[in-house]
């Protein structure tokens, strides 16, 4: 069953107290559900968690829905208030979800520096590089795509970033995200042409399984090793 699935299933489980105008009931039942959340992504490898993670929240954003009176009062806007009242900044912790509290300067100091090592400042502007997409698409003739670039409103991919809790210092990953962008589109015309192709490819693996279990069966010697993937292409 697919995590978005398993969290819908949930959120059903406690839609009365969701629909309810009480905000403490409403504040504690989305703890719960985030707290399920949590849980599940545990049950997956390490690889996926993240990912699993972060369809758990989307799928709770789009079930969970609240019906407040006009009187009633959301507990997250007290949260909001206070956090922008004492210059605060709220990131999500990359390997177990957690969240971790941030001075806005801190914030700024390292999303800095996580921004330095892994982008390079370049000259041309966003809009003319969505331009030059769109003629090379209609040059290609590929009309349907390049009218559906030129109507994008968005020009750019969008950066945020996770707390690397685990390293000392606490430094940012970086995730660049396509989604709603003219590049998403050319992304998804390549992948649905591009998956009629089956390429097998000796070095590729799923998850980090294989290669235990590849080198278990021809490395006699015990030996100890670790990879960390610095950039994922």
């Amino acid at each position: 069953m697919k995590v978005n699935q398993l969290i819908k299933s949930a959120s059903c489980l406690f839609n009365q107290k969701l629909t309810t105008s009480d905000g403490v009931s409403l504040a504690r039942t989305s703890r719960v559900l985030l707290a399920i959340n949590r849980s599940i992504s545990r049950q997956v490898d390490q690889e996926g968690r993240e990912r699993c993670l972060l369809e758990g929240v989307e799928a709770l954003n789009k079930t969970v829905t609240t019906r407040p009176t006009k009187n009633a009062k959301d507990p997250t806007k007290r949260v909001v208030t206070f956090f922008k009242q004492n210059n605060l900044r709220l990131i999500q912790a990359d390997k177990n979800g957690e969240f971790v509290v941030l001075r806005e300067d801190d914030f700024k100091k390292r999303a800095e520096e996580a921004i330095a090592k892994n982008f390079v400042r370049v000259r041309p502007s966003a809009t003319r590089v969505k331009g030059k997409a769109a003629a090379m698409c209609k040059d290609l003739e590929l009309s349907k795509l390049a009218s559906s670039i030129t109507r994008c409103k968005k020009k750019a991919l969008t950066v945020f970033f996770t707390a690397k809790t685990h390293k000392d210092k606490v430094p940012f990953r970086t995730i660049v995200s396509e989604k709603g962008s003219w590049q998403c589109l050319i992304i998804q015309f390549l992948q649905k042409h591009l998956s009629a192709l089956h390429v097998e490819d000796p070095f590729a693996t799923k998850n980090s399984g294989e290669l235990v279990s590849f080198l278990s069966s021809r490395v006699r010697v015990r030996c100890a090793f670790s990879i960390d993937v610095e950039d994922l292409f």
